[in-house]
């Protein structure tokens, strides 16, 4: 590595370890002759720390000639200055005094205790040129053992002297031995001889059970015995169809913007949804094969027509009676086409109750609301034309709120209106469990039944009801979860209750419409409306 303007560190003890000589004119014009210290001639640096070429730095820094440096690597700074001398050594510039000093700082393992012997014997190597100075210089020999080589060598090693092997006196006569040792002996030698029988059959018994658990360990193990399929019985339990119908809005007019999500709504999606609301049940009930579906349980839960509720709905919605006049006969024709798919074994049991959008009043009455709404009439009217059906039976009091029981198993509906939920951020899971708790006062119930929030949910205890008109201004306006049209179905078994709870999906949504919902939904979930 080249360096012009690099500035190398000099370690004192290093640059004192290097004998300089009187005069570097000779150096300095073998440097200013090659233009600066390069390839042999290159600054050997640890780290920063100049290890060799002192004199040739120095002199590069006062011509200002360029110098070149080679990167070393040491353990120690005994490593480095045994790197040092060796160096010097193989340049021969030294003198036979420098020299052997040289080597025999080479050979020690603390260069700082050279004794007056080590000095002598390096003196007589180097005067000699002994080939064995090479060895000690490389790190392969010691300085003695160089140096006994060398003696060998020129023959001047003092031969061995012969050592006189040493006098073993006789030993002395043995005396008789005394009977009682040779009682007391034979003793301990039958009990020691004892204890190693106890010992040995210690042994024998702790490797017998190491062996057999070794064995054990390492026998195969037992295949398992084959296991078949496990026979059910065939015996189907009974079991109720439960659907709700809620929140279809009739009459009403949804045109396609971002704001609803694309969604359209019209009196004739409306009959197109309902269509598929009434097939989705006779289509759920025939393949069920789990259970023996006795009946079916269909909950009427209020908001079946959009009325004139606020002021712009007179611009956008038909007017109540105008939808009734309608729906009422298509009701009619599927309620009993519905009888008639059950067949004459299943009874099919109506739930009716209001909702707030059919009422004729700016604002609902608590003492008679029912007869201020034009679905409590309506469901009136359908109880009267069913009554004398052999399998339908029409329960609409008047009231917001209806019971029935199936199996021993109170049902609950309403259609949910009279819960406070203002849009909050917690959804209507917490206003509904807090009306939850306010029922069962009135009247202990199994399952709680609601539409309203056009939100399917199942809260274990209570459905909650999506809607037939899909995605609307009013559910953006409570910060309902965008979702397509659907209604609730599930099964309530004789043994277990409510099972198999699953949307009725009743339109088929367009690409356009998914990549909307999709899109509201994060928007939702990240605080933002639609």
């Amino acid at each position: 590595m080249q360096m012009n303007q690099y500035k190398l560190q000099v370690d004192p003890e290093f640059e004192a370890l290097i004998p300089a000589p009187e005069s570097d004119d000779e150096l300095q014009a073998a440097v200013e002759k090659s233009g600066g210290c390069r390839d042999v001639d290159a600054i050997i640096v640890w780290g920063n720390t100049i290890i060799d070429g002192h004199r040739r730095y120095a002199i590069c820094k006062r011509l200002q000639l360029p110098f070149d440096i080679v990167h070393m690597t040491f353990t120690n700074r005994e490593e480095a200055k045994r790197y040092m001398w060796q160096r010097q050594i193989a340049r021969r510039n030294l003198s036979d005094d420098q020299l052997a000093m040289a080597i025999a700082k080479c050979a020690g393992d603390y260069p700082e205790r050279i004794t007056p012997r080590m000095r002598t014997m390096a003196q007589e190597m180097v005067a000699a040129n002994a080939p064995q100075c090479a060895q000690v210089v490389s790190g392969k020999w010691s300085l003695s053992l160089a140096y006994g080589s060398w003696l060998r060598a020129t023959g001047r090693a003092k031969p061995r002297q012969e050592k006189h092997p040493k006098t073993v006196p006789a030993p002395p006569p043995t005396a008789e031995p005394d009977p009682l040792d040779t009682a007391l002996n034979e003793s301990a030698a039958q009990r020691a001889a004892a204890a190693d029988r106890k010992l040995l059959k210690a042994a024998k018994e702790r490797i017998a059970s190491l062996q057999a658990r070794v064995d054990m360990l390492s026998a195969p193990l037992p295949r398992p015995a084959p296991v078949g399929p496990r026979v059910l019985g065939t015996a189907q339990r009974q079991a109720w169809g439960l659907s709700v119908l809620s929140d279809v809005h009739a009459g009403a007019t949804v045109a396609p913007t971002s704001s609803v999500c694309w969604n359209t709504y019209n009196p004739e999606i409306c009959r197109h949804r309902l269509d598929r609301y009434f097939e989705s049940i006779v289509w759920l009930i025939k393949d069920e094969k789990s259970f023996a579906v006795v009946g079916h349980c269909l909950a009427v839960l209020g908001d079946l027509i959009d009325g004139h509720l606020h002021d712009d709905q007179t611009e956008t919605s038909e007017a109540p009676l105008v939808t009734i006049d309608w729906l009422e006969p298509y009701l009619l024709g599927r309620l009993a086409h519905l009888a008639d798919e059950l067949g004459p074994d299943r009874e099919l049991r109506i739930l009716w109750v209001p909702g707030n959008h059919g009422r004729d009043t700016l604002k609902p009455r608590a003492a008679t609301y029912c007869e201020h709404s034009h679905e409590w009439a309506l469901g009136q009217r359908i109880a009267r034309a069913f009554a004398d059906h052999p399998t339908i039976r029409v329960h609409a009091p008047k009231a917001r709120d209806v019971y029935t029981s199936l199996f021993g198993r109170v049902l609950h509906g309403t259609h949910g209106d009279t819960v406070n939920y203002a849009g909050g951020v917690g959804g209507i899971t917490i206003p509904l469990r807090k009306a939850y708790a306010m029922w069962q006062l009135n009247q202990p119930s199994y399952l709680h039944l609601t539409g309203h929030f056009h939100s399917q949910l199942d809260l274990g205890d209570g459905l909650a009801n999506g809607s037939v008109i899909g995605y609307n201004d009013f559910a953006r306006k409570i910060n309902a979860r965008p979702e397509e049209p659907k209604q609730t179905f599930c099964l309530l078994d004789s043994k277990y209750g409510k099972t198999k709870v699953s949307p009725t999906w009743l339109h088929e949504p367009t690409e356009r419409e998914r990549e909307a919902l999709a899109t509201a939904a994060k928007r939702l979930e990240a605080g933002a409306l639609c």
